[in-house]
């Protein structure tokens, strides 16, 4: 008689922490349904996930303190809480995508919208340091982040179009010379 195969385990759980406009949320949904397609149970509280995907927003400067303060949560959620792993995605990972990489360490992968896709193999318990730098996913998501058509301007879904071109400072990618990784001083 062959050995028992051993029974599979559940399915790890993650929540979105979604910030923003409208246009997350759709993000946040369609990421939500790759991830369950892919065996992943979603739940609403981080608190009670195994890992937490936080979808950024980049609209304003509070907009921008308040996912980096988002993502520091979900950070902490990792030493006193049951999350093993924080992927940063949204508008503030599209615009700031090498910044927070080098900057944001407690991180464990920033996810611009291109990557999408990748979303179930970076939750799949990869310790690969290689997480941290993925980049220009071999197939696209089932479902992109469409460019914003919001009234906003920001540019920020719109990887054909120059960063800043409506909004002066938008973009500019200096961030080491802002006190707080991304916040103006």
């Amino acid at each position: 008689m062959p050995p028992a195969e051993p029974a599979p385990a559940p399915p790890r759980t993650v929540a979105i922490v979604t910030l923003g406009c409208g246009r997350n949320e759709v993000d946040s949904q369609n990421a939500a349904g790759l991830l369950a397609a892919a065996g992943y149970l979603m739940v609403a509280d981080p608190e009670q996930a195994d890992a937490v995907v936080v979808n950024t927003c980049a609209f304003v400067e509070a907009a921008k303190r308040e996912s980096i303060e988002t993502v520091l949560d979900a950070a902490a959620l990792k030493e006193h809480g049951r999350a093993r792993t924080v992927l940063v995605a949204g508008c503030l990972a599209e615009r700031y995508t090498e910044e927070l990489r080098a900057e944001l360490p407690e991180a464990d992968a920033i996810v611009p919208f291109r990557d999408y896709g990748n979303l179930p193999l970076l939750l799949g318990g990869q310790t690969n340091p290689q997480a941290r730098s993925i980049g220009g996913a071999a197939s696209a998501p089932p479902n992109p982040p469409e460019p914003c058509r919001s009234s906003c301007r920001s540019d920020c879904r719109s990887p054909g179009r120059p960063a800043g071109r409506d909004r002066p400072g938008c973009g500019d990618g200096d961030l080491r010379r802002q006190r707080d990784g991304i916040l103006q001083p």
